[in-house]
């Protein structure tokens, strides 16, 4: 080669050399001005100075990085995913960076795909502690709860001070039912770190579960105390303070909620539910228009139930539990697909509820219970509580093949437990009222899975839903995702051993004045809206002498009802607050002073209107759309006294002057009445069981004929 040759190539090397030197001493000073800038906060200014260092460097892995951090931390997950898989294509052995990744892939809810991440990271490093516990997240956010609770202990066992591993630990502790190892979990997240406001609110929760509701209202209070501005805890210590009663503060913990965030979900439901129980109305119809309003958007404004008693609306009401279910309870295929059922001699039947107690469900239920035909079924109940021991649950228990308790078990555990028994058809009691366990239906616990109570659950893994014509009629179907199976006469359960007092109370005993008619309704008082009080006042108006004696006990409630009657214009001594009896025999005798029992609309009478009918006091009501407006009409149906049921809320209130004031008229339905009390279909208990079993045949024989479920039509 020629020298001039070599001293150019020479020439060329040092500067291309010196060039490299140069540029990385600006990738060093560009990267070293960006770490400042981050660890000052900068983020945007930081997120620069690296988008021009990766100009002239694409594969610097810790520009990478920390992009990816900066675009993560600025909520720009898609660019935080492609930066982090670039920093792991640049350097694959760095375990932050596919921790990193997960956690953006969490935020994003891919939390399979996070989960793979973090099971890499621990694997390059196996004590990574923030591996551990994010992967415990992932876990539980895959209803892996017994895997998500072994990676928290692990997260705990490489550092036991790591406060938020224990609380976490504390939270699938606490959905897999195990309380008291829960609370522990939550306290040493506390004694380590006694700012913790969070473990504090999820203290409170269990000891709600383990109704110890005085101290969880003390660790609500905490909560808020470190942290003024937790709405979770607003919300969760208005639920504790309406367990105890103290309705007024519960309005208020829920005002406070509303005013930190009025959109937060199912809050303002619940807010004017609660108002309810007081009879607060303030702003009603506003408050239910913007409700309904939101709804219809789409939004999580309410519960399902709350809705019940302020809408007529069938739209409304399934729009609402589509919501509720969709978020709370959607279909959770864990468990995977059931296997075919052979047919077998006896049907087996599941019942679930936390009500096989002194409530409504026990009371009605019960004989119906104790008369499906044992030739044809196998029955079981399954008990969300440990029932304390009383006549009811002990003639409930009895009523049983088997009575499992499952307070301690999760749902996951229920599930299988119910698909160990192999049962044909599990009936969900209850819905979302307080207790409910949906989460062991949406698993699917059994082939044929059924809705007993009367509005729709809006679940796909629902298959029936229990009706009656006039409840649920034909052309309102629409209301419901459940196919209807339609039982005659009633869809409501009665017990015909039911015991009334001999001893019928004097009015004096009752405050009812000696003369005159005494309108009753001892509904909850939920029920009663602003539109049904001006009717009961309107009907007093044009009954002289005449009283309304409802249900009383709380005394913000009686207030705001005097207050509201005396803005009417009627004397508020002829409103009268019936007091809690601790027998139900005495309740259901004191029913004998009544006269005519008015119905609340929309939300009508159920259990109220059969104890009515049952003592012999005649029912109006008025029906709507709604399910609920309905069930008290199918009630009167079912009795044979169609009189008592109007269309209108003027037909409802001239149907009460009317009979109130002509005594003749009034007689001659009570005695019909009583003529029918027994002779017709409402209190035939065996009639309805046999009817009741002729809809799960039905139900059955499409199963083992592979037929998908479908409308179901029952003969009287």
């Amino acid at each position: 080669m020629p020298h001039s040759t070599r001293i150019s190539l020479q020439n060329q090397l040092a500067t291309r050399e010196s060039s490299i030197l140069l540029l990385q001493a600006e990738v060093t000073a560009l990267f070293n001005q960006g770490l400042v800038l981050y660890q000052q906060g900068l983020l945007l200014q930081a997120s620069k100075i690296y988008s021009h260092l990766l100009d002239l460097q694409p594969n610097h892995f810790d520009a990478l990085h920390l992009s990816g951090l900066i675009a993560a931390q600025s909520n720009n997950l898609a660019l935080a995913l492609v930066l982090f898989g670039k920093a792991i294509k640049a350097r694959p052995d760095f375990s932050h960076a596919h921790s990193n990744l997960g956690n953006v892939l969490q935020e994003l809810k891919h939390f399979k795909e996070a989960l793979i991440c973090y099971e890499k990271a621990i694997q390059l490093s196996p004590d990574f502690v923030d591996a551990h516990f994010n992967r415990g997240i992932a876990l539980k956010e895959l209803n892996r709860d017994e895997e998500a609770l072994a990676s928290y202990e692990k997260a705990i066992e490489i550092k036991p001070d790591f406060a938020d591993a224990h609380s976490s630990r504390g939270n699938v502790l606490q959905k897999l039912k195990h309380f008291e190892d829960a609370l522990s979990s939550y306290e040493m997240a506390i004694l380590i770190k006694p700012d913790f406001a969070e473990a504090y609110y999820n203290r409170g929760i269990v000891l709600k579960e383990l109704m110890r509701i005085d101290e969880a209202l003390a660790s609500y209070d905490k909560a808020i105390e470190i942290k003024p501005e937790f709405i979770d805890v607003y919300c969760n210590r208005g639920f504790a303070l309406k367990e105890l009663k103290r309705l007024d503060e519960a309005v208020a913990s829920y005002d406070r909620a509303i005013e930190i965030d009025p959109d937060y979900e199912y809050l303002l439901g619940t807010l004017l539910h609660t108002k309810m129980h007081v009879c607060d109305w303030q702003d009603f119809d506003a408050n239910v228009k913007n409700l309904l309003l939101k709804i219809s958007e789409g939004k999580k404004s309410s519960p399902n139930f709350p809705t019940l008693a302020l809408t007529d609306s069938l739209s409304i009401q399934r729009k609402t539990a589509e919501i509720w279910i969709n978020d709370k309870h959607p279909l959770n295929p864990s468990l995977g697909v059931i296997s075919k059922l052979p047919k077998k001699e006896k049907i087996k039947l599941a019942f679930l509820s936390a009500d096989f107690k002194e409530h409504p469900m026990g009371y009605n239920f019960v004989g119906f219970f104790e008369n499906i035909d044992r030739d044809k079924f196998e029955v079981i109940a399954v008990s969300f509580l440990n029932i304390t021991d009383s006549p009811l649950s002990r003639r409930l228990a009895a009523a049983f093949d088997v009575f499992k308790i499952v307070d301690k078990l999760s749902d996951t555990e229920v599930c299988k437990w119910i698909l160990d028994q192999k049962v044909d058809i599990a009936i969900d009691m209850m819905g979302p009222t307080l207790g409910n366990r949906g989460g062991i239906f949406a698993m699917r616990c059994a082939p044929i899975q059924a809705n007993q109570f009367s509005w729709t659950s809006a679940a796909p893994y629902i298959d029936y839903i229990i009706a009656d014509p006039i409840s649920m009629p034909e052309e309102y179907a629409y209301g419901y995702s459940e196919k209807l199976a339609y039982v005659p006469h009633t869809l409501f359960a009665t017990d015909d051993k039911r015991e009334i007092s001999i001893k019928t109370p004097l009015r004096s005993e009752q405050n009812l004045p000696e003369k005159g008619i005494v309108f009753c309704c001892l509904n909850n008082n939920f029920k009663i809206t602003p539109h049904v009080f001006d009717s009961w006042i309107n009907i007093l108006k044009n009954v002289p002498d005449s009283v309304l004696w409802i249900k009383g006990g709380h005394e913000s409630m009686e207030r705001n009802l005097c207050k509201e009657m005396a803005m009417r214009g009627v004397d508020t001594n002829r409103l009268v607050f019936a007091k809690h009896t601790a027998l139900m025999q005495d309740h259901l005798a004191r029913y004998r002073l009544a006269d005519l029992f008015l119905d609340t609309f929309p939300f009508c009478a159920q259990t109220t209107a059969s104890d009515a009918l049952w003592a012999g006091v005649p029912v109006l009501t008025r029906v709507g759309e709604s399910s609920m407006s309905r069930i008290c009409a199918s009630l009167l149906n079912a009795i044979e006294l169609p009189e008592l049921i109007t269309k209108t809320q003027a037909e409802y209130e001239a149907r009460a002057i009317e009979l109130a004031n002509n005594p003749e008229k009034l007689k001659a339905i009570k005695d019909k009445l009583e003529s029918n009390r027994l002779t017709t279909a409402l209190f035939d208990t065996p009639r309805f069981t046999r009817h009741m079993e002729a809809a799960y045949i039905q139900m059955y024989e499409r199963y083992q004929s592979d037929l998908p479920s479908d409308h179901i039509y029952i003969d009287a």
